[in-house]
């Protein structure tokens, strides 16, 4: 599920409805290089995340560059090896 809203209110918005349904199991924030805007508040959405106990995960690489899609499957498969039984009991 995709996320860019403005204002921050928004983006609030979508991210409480998200975090109350049972079936996510972890957050993925993907901020390409050409679209930093959302970067500033990845901080205050982390926290916010955290706080309900939920892995989350971002990233920051260009997935047009083969050597960034690369490197973001590697950190994808690290973050889900690193918390899979907290993702699938969650995600059930």
């Amino acid at each position: 599920m995709l996320f860019r809203s403005f204002p921050a209110s928004k983006r609030d918005e979508f991210l409480n409805e998200m975090l109350k349904r049972d079936e996510i199991g972890a957050i993925v924030f993907y901020v390409p290089p050409s679209d930093r805007k959302l970067g500033w508040d990845l901080p205050r959405l982390t926290q916010k995340i955290e706080a309900t106990g939920l892995p989350c995960i971002k990233l920051f690489h260009d997935l047009a560059n083969p050597k960034g899609a690369e490197s973001i499957k590697s950190e994808l498969r690290e973050f889900l090896a690193s918390h899979h039984t907290l993702i699938t009991q969650r995600g059930a």
